[in-house]
């Protein structure tokens, strides 16, 4: 690799103690420009020199952009999903793909069992009738308990695993559906069963072509009546209209949404516009990650990748290019 400094563009901001440690220990390895909100049209403007760009999900290095980019030899995604990059692009041009999966386990997790306490209770419900000045006692004597409950959990990843560790914590029977898991920790079943069983269920699997629309009108057939949906994890895996349809139809008892299908979403979409408006919806702007810990947990993974490739180290990616632009 070149003795000059690997020029890294960060397009969707670092956490201050990641910029710090990299303009620091990497101060004559790295030569470091950090921007957030880049327009789709800049993109190739901004990273045209770049031979690391740092992504979260607001950037999309879809194939155009990819193409566009000759010298760019490297991604690293800050965080865990890759929805938002071409990886079979990347992998085609010889762009290494690199991610930073550990930091914002927690904080997702987490994210998904309060929405989780905040269907049982419908406290997004309240706080709006009560900003209203309705009080709302009698018509909220329904909420529910999770301690007793089942909760499934769609991917037992190490997010999901540790939703299912918090949820079982609270007095929950916990079943897992995940076609790859074998530990023995948790009870698994398979789709079906989830569906008619569970009384929560919160989802934390990729979004990949059998996942995507997983959740849709067939499933929400099999619902067990009142069963309460948790997306914490990516858009396209619940079918957003038939969501509406099940919940206008009472087969759901409500749904938390951290993630949608098209991010931003656009509150003047007539299906977003219904969704956002529901009484038994709760929503959140994908802020899974945005804890200031996961966010200095990611940013300092980031930090450490990027200071191993400035000084020639060997950091396995999770592509392997045929044709590489950089051995790294």
């Amino acid at each position: 690799m070149s003795q000059a400094p690997l020029k890294v563009v960060a397009t969707d901001g670092l956490d201050k103690e990641a910029i710090a440690r990299l303009e620091g220990e990497g101060r004559d390895l790295v030569e470091l420009r950090v921007q957030s909100g880049v327009p789709a049209s800049e993109l190739g403007a901004v990273l045209g020199a770049a031979d690391v760009v740092v992504i979260r999900s607001a950037t999309n290095l879809n194939s155009a952009v990819l193409q566009g980019l000759p010298k760019l030899k490297g991604v690293v995604r800050a965080g865990v999903g890759l929805d938002n990059i071409d990886v079979a692009k990347a992998t085609e041009l010889g762009v290494y793909v690199w991610n930073a999966p550990t930091g914002n386990f927690q904080s997702t997790a987490e994210l998904a069992i309060g929405h989780m306490f905040a269907l049982a209770r419908r406290i997004a419900f309240a706080t709006e009738q009560g900003r209203a000045g309705k009080w709302m006692k009698k018509e909220l004597s329904g909420g529910r308990q999770i301690s007793g409950s089942t909760v499934g959990v769609f991917g037992a990843g190490n997010i999901g695993l540790r939703a299912a560790r918090m949820a079982a914590a609270l007095g929950a029977r916990v079943q897992l559906c995940d076609p790859v898991y074998n530990g023995t920790e948790f009870q698994t079943v398979d789709f079906k069963t989830l569906m008619g069983t569970s009384d929560f269920i919160t989802i934390h699997s990729p979004l990949l072509d059998s996942t995507r629309h997983a959740f849709n009108a067939t499933a929400f057939a099999m619902a067990k009546p009142g069963l309460c949906l948790v997306n914490a994890a990516r858009g396209g895996i619940v079918h957003e209209a038939d969501l509406v349809e099940a919940l206008n139809a009472g087969r759901l008892g409500g749904a938390a949404l951290d993630v949608f299908e098209k991010e931003p979403f656009d509150p003047k979409d007539p299906l977003t516009a219904k969704l956002l408006a529901h009484p038994l919806v709760v929503t959140t702007p994908h802020i899974g990650a945005s804890t200031l810990e996961a966010q200095k947990a990611v940013g300092l993974e980031v930090a450490d990748k990027v200071l191993r490739l400035a000084r020639g180290e060997a950091v396995a990616p999770l592509n392997r290019p045929s044709h590489p632009r950089w051995a790294p």
